[in-house]
Parts: structure tokens; C-alpha cells; sequence
């Protein structure tokens, strides 16, 4: 995928240019000419932010506390309480079509550039990069990792939902496949895919990708690859905006399926500009989910994708007679479960 910077966010482009000259006193026969020169200053800060107190959410269909599907599951979010992101690449394109590497081409996805926003922001100091206008920033991701609590009894776990797929020769033939979701240790390693219909922990995790972790979006057309449960057809196969960044997936053939995010850039580089790009990642109520545990339940207002529950009344799980939190495993979400998180895109600022 590509990037052409437009998200779940709004960017707001202000780019200050600073420079001071001196100016003249004296008589007809003297002048003195005062100058200060300003070094090019320029960063670019990757962040995020979390706001557990908001009930805001930018998804229209996604009121907390109702059930908009009429099947007994009701909207409910969680803030995570840690962010990691995986950057295969960032960068600028000049409008003449060349380009500036804020993060460098990694080549292969796991040997992508994994940033922990959790507690600080990661800065870019670019003074090199060369003068002119800049139209657009993008980015290709490889996953996103959070830690949030879930299961009953309730327990803090780290999951990583992979955005771009690794299973191809070139990448190494690693297995995963966009939208999966894996369990990570407190090792912090990798120990295998979640299994939707268990406790999320570690003990529980399969370690081979099956159709039990196939989601709601289908196969891909290209690659022949199923997708797993993060993210719908909507996700997948349509161009997204969110915050101005654009997610598209153009066509990469059948060897490479890789998730691209790009929002436009109003970007003038001098001299002595003196500029800050902010992308921020907004992480308040970033897991959406349909809570099937009945008020005043263990699992209500948790995350809780095993045990528990309510009667399949509706028949949209023709496989069970309980739907769980998210309801994805069995393919219900083609029966109207709906559940599909997706995180908001990042938002650029510009001053």
C-alpha cells in the first residue's frame, strides 16, 4: 500500500517561516547593516494521546449503550492503557514528485521501526531535509500493539493486530495476514493468534494461522489470503477517510498486501524555516465492540470474546447458542454481529 496522508483526522496546516533582518542608520556617507541568520529547524513528532473521562466517538453508527443492530449486543469502548506502532516507512513527497524519508524504507516488514508511544513522543529531527513544497505525507504500517484489559476475570493483556500481510516469500512466509490479531507474552514475544471463541491469554493461543482466525472481510482478491478479525470489507477494500488521512489499498499484485495511510501537506521548506509536523494518534475509545454480557454481569463493560454471553434469539450465529463480545468467529458479522474495530487515523498538525 501507499501513502497519501488523509485519516480519521482532521489536519490543520499553519507552518511558520521566521526570519529577521536588521536594518540602516547612519549618515550619507556610513551604512551598517545588521543581520541575523536563522539555521533550518525542523522535526516532525509522532504521538498519542488517551482520554479514558471522553464518551466522543467518530464512528456515526457507534452510539455507547445502544444496540444499533437490534441483536441484543451493545456499543461499548476502551481506552488502551499502551500503544506501540510498526513503521515500515514515512515520507514526504515534494510536489515535483520526489520524495524525503522521514523514516527510511525498512525493506521488509519485520524489520519495521517499532515506536512505543505509551508514555512519550517520538521525534524526527529532519534540518537536512532539502527546500521546496510539500504536498503529502503517508506511511506503511505493519501493526499496531496495545494493551488494554479484558476476559473474566479481568486481567491487562497486550494484543498486536497486524495491518499489512507477512505471508508471502519476499516477507519470509511469517503468517500473518491483515487483520489478524495475535497475543503477546510478558516477554514481550509473539506466542500465537487469538482463537475467538476462548479467553484471550497466552495458554490459549493457536500457533498456526486456521480458519478459525478468518474474519468478516473475506478473502482478498489479489492475494488469495484470508483476512483475519480486525477490520470489514469496508476497511479493506475501500478508500477511508478519516482526521484527512486516506487509507487505500491500490493494487500490489499477488505478492504484497501492505497498509498505506497518507493525508495531504501544505509544506513550504526554506533556509531558515522553522517548522513542527505533530501526528498524533488518538487512542480514546480506540477498541469498539458489541458487549453481549447482560447488565450487572462479570462481563459486562469488559472485553470478554469466551465465555458468557446472551441466547442467539435472532439465530445469527448459526454455529452456537450464545453470542460473545464481538461476535466475529463463525463469520457472524455476516449476519449482522457488525463488530469490526478500527482505529481512528492519526491527525497532523503543522506550526
Amino acid at each position: 500500500m501507499q501513502l497519501s496522508i488523509t485519516p480519521y483526522m482532521v489536519f490543520i496546516p499553519l507552518i511558520a517561516l521566521l526570519s529577521s533582518c536588521g536594518g540602516s542608520s547612519g549618515d550619507t556617507t556610513t551604512e551598517t547593516n545588521n543581520t541575523t541568520d536563522q539555521q533550518k529547524s525542523a522535526q516532525f513528532i509522532i504521538g498519542a494521546k488517551y482520554d479514558d473521562t471522553t464518551t466522543k466517538t467518530t464512528r456515526a453508527e457507534t452510539t455507547f449503550g445502544q444496540d444499533a443492530d437490534e441483536d441484543g449486543g451493545v456499543w461499548t469502548a476502551i481506552t488502551p492503557s499502551n500503544f506501540k506502532v510498526a513503521f515500515k516507512s514515512a515520507t514526504l513527497t515534494h510536489k515535483d514528485g520526489t520524495t524525503y524519508a522521514l523514516i527510511p524504507d525498512s525493506g521488509t516488514l519485520t524489520n519495521s521501526t517499532v515506536i512505543d508511544l505509551s508514555t512519550d513522543s517520538y521525534v524526527i529531527n529532519s534540518s537536512d531535509i532539502p527546500n521546496g513544497e510539500y504536498e503529502s505525507i503517508s506511511a506503511e504500517i505493519y501493526y499496531h500493539q496495545i494493551t488494554m484489559p479484558m476476559n473474566i476475570p479481568v486481567e491487562s493483556q497486550v494484543i498486536r493486530v497486524y495491518l499489512s500481510d507477512d505471508d508471502f516469500s519476499a516477507e519470509g512466509n511469517l503468517g500473518h495476514h491483515q487483520g489478524d490479531i495475535t497475543l503477546i507474552g510478558a516477554d514481550g514475544i509473539e506466542k500465537g493468534w487469538a482463537i475467538g471463541d476462548k479467553p484471550w491469554i497466552v495458554s490459549n493461543v493457536s500457533n498456526i494461522r486456521s480458519e478459525t482466525q478468518n474474519g468478516a472481510a473475506g478473502v482478498d482478491q489479489e492475494t488469495g489470503h484470508a483476512r483475519g478479525y480486525y477490520g470489514d470489507t469496508d476497511l479493506w477494500n475501500n478508500a477511508l477517510i478519516d482526521n484527512g488521512f486516506t487509507y487505500y489499498d491500490p493494487n500490489q499484485g499477488s505478492e504484497q498486501d501492505i497498509y498505506n495511510i497518507a493525508s495531504p501537506l501544505n509544506l513550504t521548506v526554506t533556509d531558515d524555516s522553522q517548522f513542527e509536523v505533530t501526528i498524533t494518534f488518538d487512542l480514546t475509545n480506540a477498541w469498539r465492540f458489541e458487549d453481549f454480557d447482560p447488565t450487572g454481569t462479570d462481563g459486562h463493560g469488559v472485553f470478554n470474546p469466551s465465555t458468557g454471553g446472551i441466547q442467539d434469539t435472532n439465530n445469527l450465529n448459526p454455529n452456537s447458542t450464545q453470542l460473545q463480545d464481538a461476535a466475529w468467529y463463525n463469520d457472524t458479522a455476516k449476519n449482522g454481529a457488525e463488530w469490526t474495530p478500527v482505529f481512528d487515523m492519526p491527525t497532523v498538525t503543522q506550526k
